[in-house]
């Protein structure tokens, strides 16, 4: 092999290198976007539904312009490594979101907040006459989980009973009864 052939070697390596790199990568940002397209507002509402029905909402609304047109925020996502916020722009978020809630503005010492559903609880647990959802009074021996079951009759994912005794997973246990 000539020198120049070498080189022409080594960049074709590369190139084919290069596209299958962005290749993978754009399967990966497919499958995030298509993950993210069934995610919507009720989804997002019903993480929190043991809080103030209302922080939710003001929360989705103040932290919006980090996010495209359309694009509901999921509890898990960071805000320093995924939104790229700093924290100034955290501070600004809180304020905004307390004002929506007609809440005093957060004062200068505030906790360090990783992702959005510590902002969610933040702001529901600075509320000081908070409005909760009304909790029916189950006694949770009696709590029974139902099968989900998708359009053409398979069976969900669901448990058949919510365990009482801790998850405790032993035959004869509440989450498996003997025969």
């Amino acid at each position: 092999m000539t020198g120049w052939q070498k080189v022409a070697a080594l960049t074709a390596l590369y190139v084919v290198g290069l596209l299958w790199v962005n290749w993978t990568m754009v399967r990966r940002v497919r499958g995030a976007v298509a993950t993210r397209a069934a995610w919507t507002a009720a989804d997002f509402d019903v993480v929190f539904v043991d809080l103030d029905p209302r922080v939710a909402p003001a929360v989705r609304a103040a932290i919006a312009p980090w996010y495209g047109e359309g694009v509901v925020p999921r509890p898990e996502d960071t805000l320093k490594r995924f939104l790229k916020m700093d924290r100034g722009e955290i501070d600004d978020l809180l304020a905004d979101a307390a004002t929506r809630l007609d809440l005093p503005p957060p004062g200068p010492s505030l906790p360090d907040l990783p992702d959005v559903a510590a902002v969610v609880r933040y702001l529901a647990s600075a509320d000081p006459a908070p409005v909760r959802p009304a909790q029916p009074s189950v006694r949770p021996e009696r709590v029974e989980a139902r099968v989900s079951r998708a359009p053409d009759g398979v069976p969900g994912t669901c448990f058949d009973k919510l365990s009482t005794n801790g998850g405790d997973s032993r035959p004869g246990s509440a989450t498996h009864p003997r025969p």
